[in-house]
């Protein structure tokens, strides 16, 4: 893994330099160094960003699931479904508004990695034919 891939990866969960680093066990520079490709990137360290974006690729789909099944049960094909004005059924997701309240309803959870989760689900949604909104919420 060369340093661009290993920065698309980090930020594509959503996570800062400081935030990976600690997850890596590394110090925030080094993480620099290996994206800017100064530093050859360890296999081991490697493996580990491997896994930690599969575990964030499971995580958007398996709250895509949830969402779905959500939907399923509460449209129940009788007609109460929402539309947009091109015809695509509606999905909602619940996002939090600012940091502190995220903070309240997921202690210790990074804020930067929650709207990732969000943008992403969103994203699958969308390319799964639904129309999607984010509502916000202040509090938990």
């Amino acid at each position: 893994m060369d340093g661009t891939e290993f920065y698309y990866k980090r930020r594509g969960m959503g996570l800062t330099q400081e935030e990976l680093a600690v997850q890596l066990g590394v110090n925030e520079r080094t993480v620099r160094r290996w994206e800017k490709n100064d530093f050859t990137i360890p296999e081991g360290v490697t493996q580990d960003l491997n896994e930690l974006y599969t575990s964030f690729g499971e995580r958007v789909l398996s709250s895509v699931d949830l969402l779905l099944e959500q939907f399923e049960s509460v449209h129940d094909g009788a007609g109460q479904s929402r539309d947009d004005p091109d015809g695509r059924p509606v999905v909602e997701i619940a996002t939090f508004k600012t940091p502190e309240s995220h903070e309240l309803a997921h202690p210790g959870e990074s804020w930067t990695q929650h709207k990732a989760l969000v943008s992403a689900i969103g994203m699958v949604l969308a390319g799964e034919g639904f129309s999607v909104r984010f509502t916000s919420v202040t509090e938990q």
